[in-house]
């Protein structure tokens, strides 16, 4: 968590340097491109506008449609899309443009109406190669979405009562139903005579408990017990047992290149850590140590 903590941080530092850069920029597309490129969407945006009074152009239509789309103003997305691929068809940024119609069509959202749209441009554009990858996938998924439906046990049964009251014949206007014939009360059964429980006699014999022989514990006349947790001849498991059992608490090590340690310290020296894991010895160098806490040994030795 320290770690992760310590790159999120770094992370943010960095993203808060280059939008003070930027802002130092004059008002230009590159300035909104820029904006864009670090999430700040509002101020693209808002660069944009400010620029579209004194000239438009595609790149500016792309990248403050993009930045809408990413704040979920759609409508005015796909008018700056439209208005992007009207200006110069020949160029890349149309393409992604159409392929953005598309995505906003099919994948994001349910409009036969765009996506038809998006496939016209397509053509113009010579770029039907990207519809028909993205019409495999989508016509791939509803077939797997129909296939899981036909055996779905609920779905099914639902289709079955539609099928079942479709098919009944409706009355003519004017005439009335028939009034339904009633039904014939089917006999009742008489209930049987319960019989009085017969009471036994036999007295219940109480059970005497069985003496389970408990085993001898392995640590006993000089087992594992008297064994030093530093034993090379320890097994895993032995080195597991003996660290739950004599230390209530461990110490958990984060190293900066990722590792993480657990078990307990038998050595402290300026220069390194040694511990005692449940795989055996490892000394850590402390230039390398991120963090150290202690833990339950119960919880983390594993």
């Amino acid at each position: 968590m320290g770690l992760t903590a310590e790159v999120l941080i770094s992370y943010l530092q960095d993203i808060n340097v280059k939008l003070k850069k930027v802002e130092r920029m004059k008002k230009s597309v590159k300035k909104g491109e820029a904006y864009y490129r670090l999430m700040a969407y509002s101020q693209a945006i808002e660069t944009m506008n400010a620029l579209e009074k004194s000239g438009a152009s595609q790149k500016l239509y792309f990248y403050r449609e993009r930045s809408f789309e990413e704040v979920g103003d759609t409508k005015k997305a796909i008018s700056d899309y439209r208005k992007a691929i009207a200006m110069n068809q020949s160029s890349s940024l149309a393409k992604n443009a159409n392929r953005r119609l598309y995505l906003l069509g099919s994948v994001y959202g349910d409009s036969a109406k765009l996506k038809n749209e998006s496939q016209q441009n397509a053509v113009k554009l010579k770029d039907t190669s990207f519809i028909k990858k993205s019409s495999a996938i989508s016509n791939a998924v509803d077939s797997k979405r129909v296939s899981v439906m036909q055996t779905d046990v609920a779905t099914k049964e639902t289709r079955e009562f539609v099928e079942e009251q479709t098919s009944k014949p409706m009355a003519k206007p004017g005439i009335k139903p028939e009034p339904a014939k009633a039904a014939r009360p089917e006999p009742v059964e008489k209930p049987e005579k319960v019989r009085k429980p017969v009471v036994s006699t036999i007295k219940k014999v109480k059970k005497k408990p069985v003496s389970v022989p408990v085993p001898a514990k392995e640590d006993n006349k000089g087992g594992l017990s008297k064994k030093r947790i530093t034993d090379p001849a320890l097994t895993n498991q032995q080195r597991k047992i003996l660290l739950i059992k004599r230390y209530k608490k461990v110490n958990k090590v984060w190293t900066k290149d990722g590792n993480i340690f657990v078990g307990a310290i038998v050595k402290d020296t300026p220069s390194k850590l040694t511990l005692v894991t449940v795989f055996g010895i490892v000394n850590v160098p402390k230039e390398k140590i991120a963090m150290s806490l202690k833990v339950d040994s119960k919880v983390e030795v594993k």
